[in-house]
């Protein structure tokens, strides 16, 4: 009985490596936070802004939901965090914007943050976070 316990715990233990790169090859997309953006995104993905999450997050109407590269607004909860949201409302819900994934992430290959497309995007070539700036919206999330 022992024997035939360590061959099934040894067949196991030889198998585990494969299985562990099937389900890696088989993860949709949103489970890898390092994936390149040439595997994963468009160049770029243009679509109407659907919501505002808060003042870095939009969500499109394509689906896809954006967590802006080029622009760290403040919590929800911070100081300055409603106003953020006001102001990328004001900026950007219902137009069409151009946004290219990758662009703006901090750590090179990390396109993603909490199943968010880190993304630059653009309103009439203008980048939304130059936008937010200009209308005196300060940085400061985490």
């Amino acid at each position: 009985m022992l024997l035939l316990g360590i061959g099934f715990l040894a067949l196991v233990w030889q198998t585990l490596p494969r299985v562990a790169r099937d389900l890696e090859a088989a993860a949709p997309a949103s489970q890898s936070a390092t994936r390149s953006a040439g595997a994963e995104f468009p160049p770029v993905i243009t679509a109407r802004v659907a919501s505002v999450v808060d003042g870095d997050g939009l969500i499109l109407r394509s689906g896809e939901e954006i967590r802006l590269g080029d622009f760290n607004a403040p919590e929800w909860n911070q100081e300055g965090g409603p106003e953020a949201k006001d102001a990328l409302r004001a900026i950007a819900y219902g137009e069409t914007v151009d946004c290219t994934p990758c662009e703006g992430a901090r750590r090179a290959g990390q396109c993603r943050s909490y199943d968010r497309i880190i993304a630059t995007c653009r309103l009439n070539g203008q980048r939304l976070g130059d936008l937010m700036r200009a209308r005196g919206i300060r940085e400061g999330g985490r």
